[in-house]
């Protein structure tokens, strides 16, 4: 009996040596602790330290962190390398305890018992009068460290791509409040008048020493006490390109303003319509005025005075006990992960920081899911090499992602869009099987405002679906890569502050094949008459993609020389639209042919060489496999037919179907009468087709879209 008794204490022994190694954190919890339920950790930076311990001795066994219900403030990045990775059956867990609220933070927060009404008279002469008594300040405690640096220039001339950390932004309640401007939102932007010297033009090259440009104002321009420190944000030449440059004079004498900085086409007078881009954005060309506390005028405005560390706000609503105020201060993500396998992240919100919410380089199989990621300075998840930082530190493969899959997430109120998905290998076309599914992403565009999409996609092999991203002023997804796919998106109310630019984008590289957008629904993709939008652009000379299955409503713009539709295709050829529904397009179809010329122009320019010879090689084996007719784009003595193929397209409501260098076939074109309404019930924006004889006479392979399919899923 003894010997049996021992061998089974000796079972339970070994049965409790394999556990899994389990650590919980609180906000209250204690570093000198065990890490159990009871006495827990109180910092994930040190959760993730012990369980890497703990796995030297327990290699074998999956880590499982718990994060109990709070606030955890951040001054610090938390690594998640290698060592920390999981098995395809014991994958490492970060996430809340049974779902509770757990708030990942890395800003100030201020306590409504902070602000006071503005009594000092020196600075109330700097004050708007019609709001100088709604105004509230507060002092900001240096003891709580640097905010930032002060603002700088970014936009399209700065690299948006590359996501440098935002300047510090102001949230009361969730909601982001803006620097103090002139002309307020909704009011009509400062034209610009003769420009004197257009700065220095570095879109085609470096400029050692740029300058900025000097240009007139037609309509008066405030003289405001505060001289210094001014800054401009808009459209100075095309209207995809804008910028955020600071002011070094204002002449009011002479109607003359001298700007510190250059945009990076030069800046071009608001009237200008000397050539098509500039023609077709100049309703828009212009700007406002920001940063100035004599413009704090408008609820949900404020200036932060940095040398003073001193704050002033115009509320939207009562300051008092309740309010939640933030200064956004954390500048780099509060989770990095490089170089590990096997790694879930649930149930965490990652709120107000100037940075990242997460950054992955060279990992796999890492699941993100029901997360938040709200009120941030750069994006919510970065995949691959766009973040500039020291932090970095498995710099080799930083691009090779694979099984990556971000799902169910709520994505709001960011500064430089949403998420960047980069992976597989483009030059063997190995596919990533990376994945976002399920996420709504909005307001993404607080910072940069123009290509920091709500989803950036490159590399090979990654899917987008199930997505719901609306309410930006510039695209909602570009892509660049090889056998991507976009299913069952809803895109809504976006390319609203734009010209020559489409809600999906992507363009400038023929070996870039084989994408597929498919049973997506596009709403309200148009701004005004001459501001040429559309809802998906293939530019610049794209080759071999499909656009299947998709309903547009209300998207597209043909301008004045007609060739903007719902889908427009810009130089591009051997791509396919078939089994589409357009609805109130003004154009279902649009494309500007190029000239031979311009092929050959294109092709032997440095860029497309770099391109389609250096950063992949069209003519290997793995390109002449996959495109065998890809190879022959370098010989400029060979002239290919260049057409772009339509089939089993229905188009309700619409002004013209195609324009340039289709094939059409097998169409059906339905006029403004009730009898022609081919939809269960319009009205309600349900677009499932009627069972029409109709439509099965003319289009009798037109295959059913699965409507009840498109968007977000429970």
């Amino acid at each position: 009996m003894k010997r049996y008794l021992l061998t089974f204490l000796l079972l339970i022994a070994l049965t409790a040596a394999k556990a899994d190694i389990v650590l919980y954190v609180a906000p209250d919890g204690d570093n000198n602790n065990a890490g159990t339920l009871e006495k827990p950790l109180k910092s994930i930076e040190f959760a993730l330290q012990k369980a890497k311990e703990l796995k030297r001795t327990q290699a074998d066994e999956a880590i499982k962190i718990f994060l109990r219900a709070g606030e955890y403030p951040f001054t610090r990045t938390a690594r998640i390398d290698k060592a920390l990775s999981g098995t395809p059956n014991k994958p490492t867990l970060i996430a809340a305890y049974q779902n509770e609220k757990v708030v990942f933070t890395g800003a100030i927060k201020l306590q409504g018992s902070d602000f006071s009404p503005v009594r000092d008279s020196k600075v109330r002469g700097y004050l708007h009068k019609d709001a100088a008594s709604k105004i509230l300040t507060a002092k900001i405690d240096p003891s709580l460290g640097t905010i930032d640096n002060d603002l700088f220039p970014h936009g399209f001339g700065y690299s948006p791509e590359e996501l440098s950390t935002a300047s510090s932004m102001l949230f009361i309640d969730n909601q982001a409040f803006e620097l103090g401007r002139w002309p307020n939102a909704g009011e009509p932007i400062v034209k610009i008048g003769e420009v004197l010297d257009k700065g220095s033009i570095a879109r085609y090259g470096k400029v050692d020493n740029p300058w900025g440009a000097k240009f007139k104002f037609h309509d008066a321009i405030k003289n405001w006490k505060q001289k210094d420190n001014i800054w401009i944000y808009g459209y100075f030449a095309y209207g995809y390109s804008d910028d955020n440059v600071r002011i070094k004079e204002i002449d009011h004498k002479n109607k003359l303003i001298t700007t510190d900085h250059p945009h990076i086409y030069g800046f071009h007078a608001s009237a200008d319509t000397s050539d098509w881009g500039l023609k077709h954005s100049h309703k828009i060309r212009g700007f406002h005025f920001y940063n100035i506390l004599e413009e704090v005028d408008q609820p949900g405005e404020y200036y932060l005075d940095r040398q003073a560390n001193q704050l002033y706000i115009h509320p939207s609503a009562p300051i008092n006990a309740q309010s939640d105020i933030r200064l956004t201060q954390f500048a780099e993500p509060f989770l990095m992960v490089e170089g590990a396998n096997y790694i879930n992240i649930q149930h965490i919100d990652f709120k107000y920081a100037r940075g990242l919410g997460i950054y992955l380089g060279y990992v796999s199989h890492i699941n993100i899911q029901n997360c938040r990621f709200e009120n941030l300075g750069g994006r919510a998840i970065s995949l691959g090499d766009t973040y500039p930082s020291k932090q970095k530190i498995e710099t080799e493969n930083q691009n090779f992602n694979s099984y990556v899959k971000v799902e169910n997430c709520y994505i709001n109120n960011m500064g430089s869009g949403g998420i960047y998905i980069n992976g597989g290998d483009s030059r063997a076309l190995v596919s990533g099987n990376n994945l976002v599914q399920n996420c709504e992403i909005s307001n993404f565009n607080l910072f940069n405002k123009t290509y920091a999409p709500a989803i950036r996609v490159t590399g090979v092999g990654h899917t987008v679906r199930h997505c719901y991203i609306h309410s930006a002023p510039h695209m909602a997804i570009a892509f660049q890569g090889n056998q991507l796919l976009f299913e069952y998106n809803k895109i809504a109310n976006v390319c609203q502050n734009a010209s020559d630019m489409g809600a999906i984008y992507t363009g400038r590289n023929q070996a870039e094949q084989q994408n597929t957008i498919r049973y997506n629904y596009f709403e309200n993709v148009y701004k005004d008459e001459e501001n040429r939008v559309c809802a998906v652009y293939l530019d610049d000379g794209t080759v071999g993609h499909q656009v299947y299955g998709n309903i547009f409503n209300r998207c597209g713009n043909p301008t004045d020389k007609g060739s903007f539709g719902a889908v427009h295709v810009n130089g591009g050829y051997n791509n396919y639209f078939s089994n589409n529904i357009f609805i109130n397009c003004k154009q279902a179809l649009g494309n500007s042919p190029w000239t031979n010329e311009k092929w050959k122009t294109d092709l032997m320019a440095t860029d497309l060489q770099n391109k389609l010879t250096q950063r992949v090689d069209i003519r290997s084996e793995a390109y002449q496999d996959a495109y065998p007719d890809l190879h022959s784009i370098l010989d400029t003595s060979i002239t290919p037919m260049r057409y772009n193929y339509t089939d089993n397209n229905i188009a309700f409501l619409c002004g013209n179907f195609a324009a340039g260098n289709f094939i059409n076939s097998n169409m059906i074109f339905l006029k403004d009468s009730e009898k022609a309404d081919p939809f269960v019930d319009y009205k309600n924006k349900n677009f499932n087709l009627k069972d029409s004889i109709r439509i099965k006479e003319v289009l009798p392979n037109f295959k059913t879209i699965p409507w009840d399919r498109i968007g977000l899923v429970e």
